[in-house]
């Protein structure tokens, strides 16, 4: 009896043995045959171009077409990265702070990865669309090489990977951070012609570094939009000029109720504004709201010299006398802040006193970018005589201001041409 019941047991373990040995063999095959990549197929123009704060999209196929593959499978690899800051035109401050460099570049975000589907909406048999943000704070450029790299598991239970081509992508700024406009706060209505002095918006585009010293420039081109909304008061807008020379002009009526006051001498000033706006290759926008304000092309100052004050200075041994001029020229426009919005400029004032009637040279200091405060300084060689009148148009300032484009082999252009008539007396 317990022949039998030993027999029977062993019979029952061999089964169970086999049953078992079975369904690992069974699994072991099944894994052996399930496709695992092999490579990874870049499709289409990847990489290249994109704005920073836009998403742009990497189209690939994993060899062989029938393996099974998640989001999650998918991750993405920062190679060769170098980060372009902002290099600011003081060159007494520095480049914006730079984070450490780290490999997974936080410039880059891998947000979806899906099955492509042609128009039918139907699937493609192993191809895949990789949908990658741009991140990152700060006004910066970076240019890397991007991986993509597949995690999968071999029959052994081991985790590989498999990566793709290097696929070289270039991050630039907004046009609101890669351009700068610049324009005098003011303008002569006149030019040195007897023209209709256009208003000039100048666009400087910014320089940025690399941490090994290269520049780079942003683009005109980035920007696929140039829209001016001009106003009723004025007559013509022309943006031909953004491209080539880098600057659009804006140009008054001179038949319009808004200028013809200051045309005929009546007004010290009038002004007006025009919608400008930009839009660059990635939809961002950069906006302004440009004041038109104009200045008489010609202006008449009543200066006064006290005998008695610069006689008494002189014999203490200081032989200049001070005009401040910044009041009567604040009336016609000429803010402390007028000149602070160009770059590329020059400013030349040529003053005109007759020697032989006022013994004095005479220089206008105080033209400074950000401190517009004109002084019209006097150097007196011997004493003053009260009862001198100056003869009308023979005593007078020349004030100039002209800037350069960016463009190449740009002309100087004159924001500013002004004759500033001088009445001097000479008082007790």
């Amino acid at each position: 009896m317990k022949f039998y019941q030993t027999a029977l047991t062993l019979l029952v373990s061999f089964n169970m043995l086999v049953a078992c040995s079975d369904d690992d063999w069974k699994d072991d095959v099944s894994a052996l045959q399930k496709p695992v990549p092999s490579g990874i197929v870049m499709l289409g123009d990847a990489g290249g171009t994109v704005v920073k704060g836009n998403t742009f999209q990497l189209r690939f196929r994993v060899n062989p077409s029938g393996v099974s593959l998640t989001g999650d499978d998918v991750k993405l690899d920062v190679q060769s990265s170098e980060t372009y800051l902002l290099k600011v035109s003081d060159e007494s401050a520095s480049l914006q702070t730079r984070a450490s460099y780290v490999e997974s570049s936080d410039c880059y975000e891998l947000v979806s990865v899906e099955p492509e589907k042609n128009d039918a909406g139907e699937t493609l048999d192993g191809q895949w669309v990789a949908t990658v943000q741009t991140k990152g704070e700060g006004n910066y450029r970076n240019v890397a090489d991007l991986h993509l790299v597949v995690d999968y598991t071999d029959a052994a239970g081991r985790v590989q990977e498999v990566s793709s081509p290097a696929v070289p992508v270039e991050i630039i700024p907004t046009v609101d951070e890669g351009l700068d406009f610049g324009y005098s706060g003011v303008q002569t209505f006149r030019s040195s012609d007897g023209s209709v002095n256009p208003y000039y918006l100048f666009c400087y585009v910014n320089t940025y570094e690399a941490p090994s010293g290269e520049e780079w420039h942003y683009s005109w081109d980035y920007v696929n939009r140039v829209q001016v909304e001009r106003p009723e008061t004025v007559m013509a807008v022309d943006t031909t000029m953004f491209y080539d020379k880098h600057y659009v002009t804006v140009t008054p009526d001179d038949l319009s109720s808004k200028w013809q006051p200051l045309d005929s001498g009546e007004a010290k000033m009038a002004s007006d504004t025009a919608s400008v706006r930009l839009v660059d290759v990635g939809g961002t926008e950069k906006t302004l709201r440009l004041p038109l304000t104009y200045a008489p092309s010609a202006i008449t100052l009543d200066i006064e010299l006290p005998a008695s004050e610069i006689n008494a200075a002189f014999d203490a041994g200081t032989k200049v006398y001070d005009c401040d001029l910044s009041g009567a020229l604040r009336e016609c426009g000429f803010t402390e802040d007028v000149l602070s919005r160009l770059l590329r400029f020059s400013v030349s004032p040529v003053v005109h006193i007759s020697a032989r009637e006022l013994p004095a040279r005479a220089k206008l200091n105080g033209l400074d970018k950000d401190n517009f405060s004109p002084v019209l300084s006097f150097t007196f060689w011997r004493k003053v005589t009260p009862g001198f009148v100056s003869e009308e148009g023979k005593f007078y300032i020349d004030l100039a201001v002209g800037s350069v484009p960016q463009g190449v082999d740009s002309e100087l252009l004159y924001p500013i041409v002004m004759r500033i008539n001088l009445n001097i007396s000479v008082t007790d």
